[in-house]
């Protein structure tokens, strides 16, 4: 089965809450948080997909932050990652491609 990866930026940094924690977004104010489709480099696919097999996971939300200077930099790997919210808020395909996965492997 081929791999697919689902890029989303979260703009954290255009609210004032949000700057530290995004979260902050769905817990205090529950102000709309832009989120959007993105591509990224296929470089930092790479390393995502290197990551995600070195710990043998056929699944990972992997957190990233994109810096001013064009630099991406590397928080954490989720291997059980929350995803639902982004079909809601991008149109995603997550939970399709998680079932035919499962169905056909």
């Amino acid at each position: 089965m081929e791999t697919k990866y689902f890029h989303t930026a979260l703009f954290s940094q255009e609210h004032t809450i949000s700057q530290v924690d995004w979260r902050a977004w769905d817990l205090e104010e529950k102000f709309d948080l832009k989120h959007e489709k993105v591509d990224i480099p296929d470089h930092i696919s790479s390393k995502c997909i290197a990551i995600t097999k070195f710990f043998n996971l056929n699944f990972s939300a992997i957190d990233m932050i994109f810096t001013d200077d064009g630099n991406y930099v590397f928080l954490e790997l989720n291997p059980n990652g929350q995803w639902a919210w982004l079909e809601e808020k991008v149109g995603h395909p997550l939970r399709d491609s998680i079932i035919d996965f499962l169905l056909i492997g």
